[in-house]
């Protein structure tokens, strides 16, 4: 691996001098760094999406829960 790398740097060096090396490497540094955001911000939107179908499927119970005790407690007014 490190073989190809040092090929690599020496194929670009060769390509577009010392200078234009050291600004594609910069350049590649940047990116991966955006890579490992987007992986983070990726990671944390799939955990926000399961939290929020939590909380979707706990409010749907409750809907029924409060359904149910106005049944329950409306029934007999409905007797009077």
């Amino acid at each position: 691996m490190e073989e190809e790398e040092a090929q690599l740097k020496e194929n670009i060096i060769k390509k577009f001098g010392k200078l234009g090396y050291k600004q594609i490497k910069k350049l590649v540094e940047k990116l991966e760094k955006k890579k490992e955001i987007f992986r983070e911000q990726e990671d944390l939107l799939v955990l926000e999406k399961e939290r929020n179908l939590a909380l979707e499927e706990s409010l749907a119970k409750e809907k029924i829960r409060l359904r149910s005790w106005q049944r329950t407690c409306l029934l007999p007014m409905t007797q009077l």
